[in-house]
């Protein structure tokens, strides 16, 4: 390994499927410019602060973690905290607006990295009328009444 040579700058991409392309590089306005080229192996998701959104961990050879605080607009949210977070478990957040959030409940992430294994949904301004937890094998858990801006403890 040759330091001069391994650094590289973070990067950070956004799905963009919606306009036809699948990803957009963000990590200039989400300034990681400023940082400049790491040795980083490892990444992590995680809610480090509990403000509802992801901030993200790396690890850098040779030096301290870096830990990149979300500080990006408000919106309301939800995290839920599943008692049993079992790969391949989907959950199906049906919001106000008539919209539909699916998120899946995954192993593993980075190199020698595991991300939060709580599910984050961001919701913008809309209220939830329902959480469906489909564990695989299980018929499905449905919940109303779930309040936004919390942390959802599932059984």
């Amino acid at each position: 390994m040759h330091p001069q040579f391994d650094r590289q700058p973070l990067q950070l991409f956004l799905d963009d499927s919606d306009s036809g392309v699948a990803f957009t590089s963000a990590g200039a306005s989400a300034g990681f410019d400023a940082i400049g080229p790491i040795i980083g192996r490892g990444a992590a998701a995680a809610d480090f602060d509990n403000d509802g959104d992801l901030d993200i961990a790396v690890s850098r050879i040779g030096g301290q973690v870096l830990l990149l605080r979300n500080e990006g607009t408000a919106g309301h949210t939800l995290t839920v905290s599943l008692d049993r977070p079992t790969p391949g478990t989907r959950l199906e957040l049906t919001l106000s607006s008539g919209e539909v959030l699916t998120r899946w409940v995954t192993a593993g992430g980075s190199y020698l990295s595991s991300s939060d294994p709580r599910v984050h949904f961001g919701l913008g301004d809309s209220a939830i009328v329902s959480l469906t937890v489909l564990r695989p094998g299980e018929d499905p858990a449905v919940f109303t009444e779930v309040p936004i801006d919390s942390i959802l403890r599932v059984p």
